[in-house]
């Protein structure tokens, strides 16, 4: 009964699509008997005829011709009014004709695709009966097995009964049935082997694991080592600064604690001044690829280890989206968040530590968009340079905001900050390539957050618990703090 009503539904759409192609074909044949001169008669053809735009485009069309018979009556063809008339009626004219042409185009497509129909549905309802055959086949294969498979149950069943009910065991002799020897019980169970399962299990799972560990290796896109940063990125390492805590620091938890006596981070800073006096800069702008990377927390180092060696430091927060060093340095002296004695901003203040002083930037400033430009930020500089003996800038990470490239050109040296674990080698690549492409003097990389622990130092520092006060290497040869210069004296 399903394979019949399918069949009817599949002949009952071939017979709609049939009857709607003779319709179509019937209203074609029509279009294309009409002569050209002729053409408006298209608009009487079937369901067009009906359609109220066009109702009214013959309405307008004939109500013109009716008003031009009587223009024509009461003008001559060169008066204004007669010239008006005319053309309004030709572009009637026009528009009928235009609406006409569209009309027989429509009717040719509406013609086409109904044959185009007709020819893939009854490819369609060919391949589905087809189909529908095999279904019917295969069904009626199935009913004569399940037929076949009732009888051979209605055959075991009575077979079963006359079992049961015969006595064939009934004469059987028990002292006929005897016992040879008793069954084989082994010494050592079959199954499990567990030696061989073992080995098994350990092979296949320390091959798991170093699948897995290869496979993390392959897909982990950060830097983790100093050897492999500057392979990535084509620059020198200026100095390795270690976990300050397993603990998530707060910024100034963690510039307390790298101030330290006996800190290794303490004397990482030592060991990036000592490479950045190489070049000698007036200005260091500590940047970063992304956020999150430690570049506030360094520039901050850095600036109290110059300041608490002597030297005028004015550090320079030119980070607008996040401006931070003012409640680092600032706040805790003035006050906190709602007093009277917050700082202000853009103004150079001196802040808790002695030879430190502080511009804390402002935030965007909405109306353009801009909070200092380039020319502004060099003016700034070279002011800074006659009262300070070095400046450090804090900027914003070069992914997000374009403030670090801009202000990058005007400083005498540039250091990225990378974090180990953190910082994607692609992010790291783009953030050199930009400054390469700004010519900024990009001196190296401060690799932050390394859990490399070098040991000789870490005895070192251990052993002779030096004290906090260390030899002075000048950022600028020929400046030498106030201090020193008296101590020389």
């Amino acid at each position: 009964g399903f394979v019949t009503r399918k069949l009817d539904e599949f002949d009952r759409l071939l017979s709609n699509a049939a009857n709607d192609t003779l319709q179509k074909k019937e209203e074609y044949d029509q279009y294309i008997e009409i002569p050209d001169e002729q053409i408006e008669r298209v608009l009487e053809i079937g369901q067009f005829s009906q359609q109220e735009s066009l109702q009214k485009l013959l309405l307008a069309r004939n109500q013109q011709r009716a008003a031009f018979v009587k223009i024509k009556e009461q003008f001559r063809p060169g008066h204004p009014t007669y010239i008006a008339f005319k053309s309004d009626l030709d572009g009637l004219e026009e528009e009928v004709r235009t609406a006409a042409l569209k009309v027989g185009e429509s009717i040719e497509k509406q013609y086409l695709r109904a044959v185009e129909y007709e020819r893939e549905l009854a490819a369609t309802v060919q391949k589905q009966k087809e189909e529908l055959l095999q279904l019917d086949d295969v069904s009626k294969r199935f009913r004569a097995l399940k037929r076949q498979l009732s009888a051979a149950y209605v055959t075991y069943d009575r077979l079963l009964d006359r079992i049961n009910g015969s006595e064939i065991s009934a004469g059987v002799d028990n002292t006929v049935v005897r016992v040879f020897s008793e069954p084989l019980v082994p010494t050592k169970p079959v199954a499990p082997k567990k030696t061989l399962t073992v080995l098994l299990a350990a092979f296949f799972g320390g091959f798991c694991g170093l699948g897995l560990v290869l496979a993390i290796g392959l897909l982990d896109r950060t830097l983790q080592t100093r050897k492999q940063v500057e392979s990535t990125l084509g620059l020198t390492v200026l100095a390795s600064v270690p976990k300050a805590s397993p603990k998530k620091w707060d910024l100034r938890d963690a510039v307390t604690a790298s101030r330290q006596p006996g800190s290794l981070v303490y004397e990482s800073f030592r060991s990036l001044r000592t490479s950045l006096s190489t070049y000698a800069p007036r200005s260091v702008l500590i940047t970063s690829a992304g956020a999150k990377e430690g570049k506030s927390f360094c520039a901050a180092n850095l600036a109290l280890l110059q300041a608490s060696m002597g030297y005028r430091t004015l550090l320079v927060d030119a980070d607008f989206c996040r401006p931070r060093m003012s409640e680092l340095f600032v706040r805790p002296k003035l006050g906190t968040a709602g007093e009277s004695g917050l700082v202000q901003q853009n103004i150079c203040e001196e802040t808790i530590h002695e030879n430190l002083y502080l511009i804390s930037c402002g935030r965007f400033t909405y109306n353009t968009g801009e909070p200092m430009n380039g020319d502004h930020f060099a003016s700034m500089l070279q002011e800074a340079y006659a009262s300070f003996d070095c400046v450090i800038i804090d900027t914003s990470p070069l992914s997000l905001v374009s403030d670090g490239l801009n202000y990058s050109r005007h400083a005498d040296a540039v250091v990225l900050v990378v974090k180990a674990g953190e910082t994607r080698a692609d992010h790291a690549k783009s953030a050199v390539r930009e400054l390469q492409r700004m010519r900024a003097s990009l001196v190296g990389v401060l690799f932050n957050g390394s859990d490399q622990s070098n040991r000789a130092l870490e005895a070192y520092v251990r052993d002779s618990q030096r004290s906090n006060s260390h030899s002075a290497i000048p950022l600028i040869p020929g400046r030498e703090p106030e201090q020193e210069a008296s101590a020389t004296s």
